[in-house]
């Protein structure tokens, strides 16, 4: 367990190595679906000076050589903050995103399909209809083969394709014409694919699809398949699916716009922050050992070592990005920290305790494992406060939507 949590870190190794939690779900995937095979039917068409109040360059403060160090931690709550760092009007930043924090009807329909998709193969063909017609708005089980001037194309040909009637995922007429087929009949659809269709072979030419019918797979079976892979309370219908979705992204983009909205506000802060002097070394060594340590465990977990990783996914030595981002984390936390010490966030002792265990609860360690009696509070006093500020920098400052 890290001493100290380091969001700026994590966030770039995770940006780097593509671990990311969904964003911007608002933006329609124009995408085909190809969850079942791709068949050609299913597809419609400079840093400045520190003097003006800006940012520092990272180079101002000395690199440190982490061997030189005799292990003596240190903390930002340790420190006389007005001799380090001046910071501007926080009360009046703004910040600007990108509009797309929502997901949209057409989004929820896209997922629909998809999970229709995934979803009604599973299903028992013992539990099926084969005693009706083909109606619009079924899901059906399909055989089919497209053939041009007699010859079977690529692409054209499928065996159990699942085909939820009306959702246009073929091109015009093949789904309406098997409206009034029964499971078990097999009819010819004499089609034509459109003029702009992406395969050339095949745009604005005549085609026939026969196609099977084996049988139709209720909702009711679907919704029952789906419920037992969530773990969680049985929906009802598809718009019952679509709900769970909309609930489950919903919840990501709200943890993504928090993320963003974070980052901005931080980029405004140090902008508009004088850092004054350079840090105590003890200081400087704990963020390195703190960035190391990180840069080891994601190394760990993609089994290799630091220098590859830092090299390979984040383009930097190992030391680069030890001397970097400890460097840009410190000074964050010096002026959050200024924040705390302005608006008057404090913990006691007992509070801080009740903190840590809180945190510890939730990220699920063992209360009584040696790693979790060995923590020292006061590394956590800066993450806590730093957090609180956060939280009320959220709620005050002007965000906007663009």
């Amino acid at each position: 367990m890290k001493k100290n949590i380091k969001k700026s870190l994590v966030a770039m190794l995770a940006a780097a190595l593509s671990i990311a939690c969904i964003a911007g779900c608002g933006k329609k995937n124009n995408e085909t679906e190809n969850t079942q095979g791709e068949t050609t039917t299913a597809t419609e068409g400079t840093e400045t000076d520190n003097e003006a109040g800006t940012e520092t360059e990272t180079s101002e403060q000395t690199p440190l050589d982490l061997a030189n160090w005799d292990g003596t931690r240190m903390n930002v709550t340790d420190l006389e903050l007005a001799k380090y760092v001046e910071v501007g009007d926080y009360k009046s930043i703004e910040v600007n995103l990108v509009d797309q924090y929502f997901v949209s009807d057409d989004d929820l329909d896209y997922i629909l399909k998809q999970q229709i998709g995934t979803t009604a193969p599973t299903v028992a063909e013992e539990n099926c209809i084969t005693d009706r017609a083909v109606e619009n708005g079924d899901v059906i089980s399909l055989d089919f083969e497209g053939k041009k001037d007699g010859v079977a194309f690529d692409g054209g040909t499928a065996q159990g394709y699942t085909l939820w009637i009306g959702s246009h995922s073929f091109i015009d007429g093949f789904e309406d014409g098997l409206v009034g087929v029964k499971p078990g009949e097999t009819v010819d659809l004499d089609l034509t694919f459109p003029e702009n269709y992406g395969n050339a072979d095949l745009a604005g030419q005549a085609v026939v699809f026969t196609c099977t019918v084996n049988y139709i797979i209720p909702e009711e079976a679907i919704v029952d398949a789906f419920n037992a892979t969530t773990g969680s309370e049985p929906v009802v219908g598809y718009d019952g699916i679509k709900g769970f979705w909309k609930e489950y992204y919903d919840a990501q983009i709200k943890q993504q716009y928090d993320a963003d909205l974070e980052n901005a506000i931080v980029q405004e802060l140090v902008g508009i922050a004088t850092y004054k002097d350079e840090f105590p070394d003890n200081l400087v060594y704990s963020y390195q050992q703190d960035a190391s340590d990180l840069l080891d465990q994601y190394a760990q977990v993609y089994g290799t070592d630091a220098d590859t990783l830092a090299a390979q996914l984040l383009g930097i030595s190992k030391e680069q990005f030890i001397y970097q981002n400890s460097y840009e984390q410190l000074k964050i936390d010096v002026v959050l920290a200024t924040i705390a010490e302005k608006e008057g966030f404090v913990l006691d002792e007992e509070a801080l305790k009740a903190r840590l265990n809180e945190f510890i609860t939730t990220a699920g360690y063992d209360p009584e494992s040696e790693e979790v009696k060995e923590l020292n509070p006061e590394d956590y006093r800066i993450t806590f406060l730093t957090e609180d500020v956060m939280n009320y920098l959220r709620e005050n400052v002007k965000v906007n939507l663009n």
